[in-house]
């Protein structure tokens, strides 16, 4: 399987750090309103993303953060921390 390196714009093949396990961490959407569904984007497309990785027989570990505009639990993490 090969991935976009986003640093480099090339396309590498991929391979994980710890033998067969993958830690997948995302930032979800910063919430300024009422939901929509926009909001589902992130929610489908990494969702998609661990649910092909299991099936290539991969262990997947998948967490996402959830933000609230006006929070300020820990600005400092995914993106502008509101």
């Amino acid at each position: 399987m090969k991935i976009q390196n986003t640093m480099t714009g090339n396309k590498e093949n991929f391979q994980p750090i710890h033998n067969n396990r993958i830690n997948l961490f995302v930032c979800g959407p910063t919430v300024y309103d009422d939901s929509h569904i926009g909001h589902a984007r992130t929610y489908i497309a990494f969702d998609v993303v661990a649910r092909y990785l299991k099936y290539k027989g991969f262990s997947v570990f998948y967490l996402q953060k959830h933000h609230r505009r006006g929070r300020q639990d820990h600005p400092e993490s995914c993106g502008d921390g509101r």
